[in-house]
């Protein structure tokens, strides 16, 4: 299972800087602004000496070359063919050598390339975010295994289950997927859990628990264990605890339209295991769940719309009437931005006609002068 986090993303040198470097030193090596002497010819009157330094001023030869020794001072002036001696350095805020390669803590060069050998910024696009809709969550249990962590099933709230790949015979239970998901995700890395929770209907009577059930499957990277991979079923009937830690599944796929997560072992929780008395039951494998959703692209104006619907009433709203009204909004959104921009809004749209109480007749603002003097004549 993915534990939520994005892959690295890749790097790759930009080559444009090397090559600017590269045309810099060309540039460099061919500047006529300085004219040395003839190789070998010396000034009139001058000898030239091979042991010949730069001396303490700083100032190279007058042959315009500069001895393998000789470095530039701090703060001093580059030898004057244009050339920076391998020692040199550029000082703190000075401008950067001309090969175009940034000095640390410098500025980048002024071309926008990235300097050889530093990472570029990574280049990935935006993954697209799918949402769960609907479907169902089935469930199997291994009697045998509640009975050994003191937990008999006595009756269920359910709906029918799929058992494909669960044990023949073993006893199984479904629980519907409501409207009240918000379970995200992302196909990076194959599956990916972004955000939210899956929501489900039914519950189980356990003798010595109670009832527990409208179960809510969500994703927290911190439980992420050898054995749990992250997904875990909380009880929001009765304890509002999270009972079970679910596996890694042998299967988590998504086609564009559905998604299945199967072959997850159905853990007892560290909650579960305090609840029951006995913190030496958690991680215990009592069965095995699977996964079976819809899920839809992400449309944030429906899901907005959704939660007022749910804010304001206790009603279910089926998904078609959701659908119904955020294309409403957005058809009437779309012609109106269209019509404002065309310049097509015309005297009977009642939005370009607001009315302005000020220049009704019944405006009391509108009484005589006399009235008002009256009126102002009475206060105190």
């Amino acid at each position: 299972m993915p534990d939520g986090s994005s892959a690295k993303p890749s790097f790759e040198v930009d080559r444009t800087s090397v090559e600017n470097r590269d045309r810099s030193r060309t540039d460099s090596s061919t500047d006529t602004s300085v004219q040395p002497p003839s190789e070998g010819t010396p000034p009139p009157g001058e000898t030239a000496s091979p042991e010949a330094t730069t001396p303490p001023d700083g100032t190279p030869p007058s042959d315009g070359t500069t001895p393998p020794e000789a470095t530039t001072p701090p703060g001093g002036t580059p030898p004057s063919d244009g050339t920076t001696p391998p020692e040199a350095t550029t000082p703190p805020g000075g401008t950067p050598p001309s090969d175009g390669t940034t000095p640390p803590g410098g500025n980048p060069p002024s071309d926008g390339t990235t300097p050889p050998g530093e990472m570029a910024p990574p280049q990935g696009t935006e993954q697209e975010v799918f949402e769960v809709e609907s479907g169902l969550t089935s469930v199997f249990l291994d009697e045998s295994v509640l009975a050994d962590a003191n937990l008999k099933l006595t009756q269920t709230d359910a709906a029918e289950p799929n058992t494909e790949g669960f044990p023949e015979g073993a006893p199984a239970v479904g629980f519907e997927i409501t409207p009240k998901t918000d379970f995200t995700f992302t196909q990076e890395n194959g599956f990916t859990p972004v955000d939210g929770t899956i929501e489900h209907s039914g519950s189980l009577t356990f003798e010595g628990l109670g009832t527990v059930g409208d179960f809510s499957i969500g994703f927290d990277p911190s439980r992420d264990t050898d054995t749990a991979s992250g997904f875990f079923i909380a009880d929001t009937l009765d304890t509002d605890e999270i009972l079970f830690d679910l596996g890694d599944p042998e299967t988590a796929n998504f086609d564009g339209e559905n998604l299945t997560i199967a072959g997850s072992d159905l853990l007892v929780s560290p909650e579960l295991a305090s609840l029951l008395g006995n913190e030496s039951l958690a991680g215990t494998d009592i069965g095995g769940a699977r996964i079976d959703a819809v899920a839809r692209p992400e449309e944030p104006l429906a899901d907005a719309i959704r939660d007022f619907a749910d804010f304001i009433t206790d009603v279910e709203i089926p998904q078609e009437t959701i659908d119904d009204i955020t294309n409403a909004i957005e058809d009437f959104v779309s012609r109106t931005v269209a019509d404002a921009i065309s310049g097509n809004l015309g005297s009977s749209d009642p939005i370009s006609q607001p009315k302005d109480p000020i220049s009704q007749p019944t405006d009391p603002i509108n009484g005589s002068t006399d009235s008002v003097n009256v009126t102002l004549g009475t206060l105190p």
